[in-house]
């Protein structure tokens, strides 16, 4: 069982060469992408900037507390974009040309093949600038912070990077059925919300934010955690939360799974 997992860990590691490989291969692309990441995160700083330049607070945030979100929210969303989202975006491709055959004949789980061999490290200044943003912003709110804030607040953002994924799995698994959907498109212009405070809305929106549809965890509640502003029960709910999303997830992707059509049917 041990020289199976050696074996599956060296093809996963092969895998991810691969793609940083084929990463490098549009240098350019590199460039654009740190263009238009310090244009996009210049953007929301100017109007936090000018948001903060009328009032102290916000919903009982101020500047910093609100920068710190924002970094947060790149650092998940950059995490997502390098290592999640690309592989999952081949799958619809893959459906309706009826070459999942291939991938399914693998002796790996194709939902991990496809990650490991569709990095697109392009994204990894969204991550690195996002940990430097959210950095800085602790040390300009000079927060005392502990080991185990460090700790939980980590458990608590990758839950939210888990339980964001599973649900763009469970979206993706609509070309199943359908030729052409946007609605996994409509799902990712809510994350938006991830990088404000979910107390700017009211009870009912930060409800459904926080514990029917979590966007709260990828930055909301670890920056809460990071911020002394967590109750002990809120962390012990993310877990349960987490697992129960992950598992409907992937029963979902096994049944949906059944109604694939391989082009040599």
């Amino acid at each position: 069982m041990w020289e199976g997992r050696m074996k599956n860990f060296k093809t996963l590691w092969h895998l991810i060469e691969i793609s940083l490989s084929a990463s490098m291969i549009y240098r350019v692309n590199f460039w654009f992408e740190i263009g238009a990441l310090i244009l996009h995160l210049g953007t929301y700083l100017i109007t936090v900037s000018i948001l903060f330049f009328y009032t102290n607070s916000i919903a009982g945030w101020n500047k910093e507390e609100v920068i710190l979100m924002i970094g947060l929210s790149y650092f998940s969303g950059g995490v997502f974009l390098t290592f999640i989202k690309p592989g999952l975006d081949k799958l619809p491709d893959y459906i309706h040309g009826g070459d999942l055959d291939i991938y399914l004949l693998k002796p790996i789980q194709i939902i991990f093949y496809l990650i490991f061999s569709s990095i697109n490290f392009l994204f990894l200044p969204y991550l690195f600038s996002g940990l430097l943003l959210s950095i800085l912003s602790l040390l300009n709110l000079k927060t005392n912070l502990f080991i185990s804030d460090i700790i939980f607040s980590s458990l608590v953002l990758s839950c939210g990077i888990i339980i964001f994924s599973s649900i763009y799995l469970v979206l993706i698994c609509i070309y199943f059925w359908m030729l052409e959907s946007n609605i996994e498109q409509l799902f990712l212009s809510l994350t938006n919300l991830t990088r404000y405070p979910l107390d700017v809305l009211n009870k009912v929106g930060k409800f459904i934010f926080s514990w029917i549809i979590p966007f709260a965890f990828i930055s909301f509640l670890p920056g809460r955690v990071l911020l002394h502003r967590v109750e002990w029960w809120e962390i012990i709910l993310v877990f349960p939360i987490t697992f129960i999303i992950g598992y409907l997830s992937f029963v979902f992707w096994k049944f949906a799974l059944k109604s694939y059509t391989s082009a040599s049917s």
